[in-house]
């Protein structure tokens, strides 16, 4: 961790490292501090991508999106609503329209307190392209909105109901 935290002085792209960092301390049992510079990451990286490639589909995008989400994530995980719902608002709207987005804007919207626009956008259709095979978050989302059973086209877990 020390080599990244020199290494921020003389960068002149300090996002990566900043990535690293927030990496560390979520893994270090350090929720707070990964959200800090989660959040620190993301706007650097915002501050130095080429405008014209904040929704081009480039490796700009990529990139935005993947650390977007790990921010949205830490921010979530520490109950911060109003830093999550501004990276979610940074990102570009095709972005956004992706299936993990729209199952992290459900999770904000519920974190938010507003239960039934979650619930609305599940209900919607989604598709998350990209969730693993037997991860359970849109299942423990689901639970924690309703006592409905989880839809069939919703349910990506491994195990039968009640294990």
């Amino acid at each position: 961790m020390r080599s990244w935290e020199r290494g921020l002085r003389g960068a002149a792209a300090r996002w990566p490292l900043l990535r690293c960092l927030a990496v560390a301390d979520r893994e270090g049992g350090n929720p707070e501090r990964a959200a800090d510079r989660y959040t620190e990451a993301f706007d650097d990286l915002c501050a130095v991508r080429p405008d014209g490639d904040a929704g081009a589909g480039g490796p700009w995008t990529a990139a935005t999106a993947a650390l977007g989400r790990e921010a949205l994530e830490a921010l979530l995980a520490v109950g911060r609503t109003a830093g999550a719902r501004a990276v979610l608002e940074r990102l570009d709207a095709a972005t956004r329209a992706r299936g993990r987005f729209r199952l992290a804007e459900a999770a904000l919207l519920l974190a938010e307190g507003r239960p039934d626009a979650a619930r609305s956008l599940l209900d919607g259709g989604l598709e998350v392209a990209d969730l693993r095979e037997g991860d359970e978050a849109i299942g423990r989302l689901w639970a924690a909105l309703t006592r409905d059973p989880l839809p069939a086209h919703l349910d990506f877990r491994m195990r039968p109901d009640g294990a």
